[in-house]
């Protein structure tokens, strides 16, 4: 699928991921980016979400016991928030269902790639809080 729009840090707010989820994370090292699939709830397949630049990767998920253990679950996307630190930007995506937690990293770049205009618009839901693991000052 060919992506049309690109939306580049803060112009991220214009695009809205709640309750999509990731499909899969695309990890490559030489250039220090990842990538993560997601499933757009807005009728398109995916989004790309590119993050270049990246360090200090943390997954803080645990299985959410309002559900039955034999499910495996999904990472349904229940917050996404951003800081800017100096020259990188903390992110962050938040997961409440059957999986619980975050997903954060530093990168210099965050990208969302879309195959289409959003149809509602995102925003940052500052949901980072400070838990002295970020290195960045």
């Amino acid at each position: 699928m060919e992506m049309h729009y690109k939306y580049v840090n803060e112009d991220t707010d214009r695009v809205n991921l709640y309750e999509s989820t990731i499909l899969s994370i695309e990890k490559d090292d030489n250039r220090h980016e990842i990538k993560f699939i997601v499933d757009w709830t807005e009728g398109d397949p995916y989004v790309i979400v590119k993050c270049e630049k990246c360090s200090n990767l943390i997954i803080n998920l645990s299985h959410n016991n309002r559900y039955e253990k034999k499910w495996i679950g999904t990472l349904e996307i229940t917050g996404f928030s951003y800081i800017k630190k100096k020259d990188v930007y903390i992110v962050q995506f938040d997961f409440e269902h059957i999986l619980s937690g975050y997903i954060r990293l530093e990168c210099h770049n965050f990208i969302f790639l879309t195959p289409s205009k959003p149809i509602n618009i995102g925003g940052n839901d500052n949901l980072i809080e400070e838990y002295g693991t970020i290195s960045i000052e």
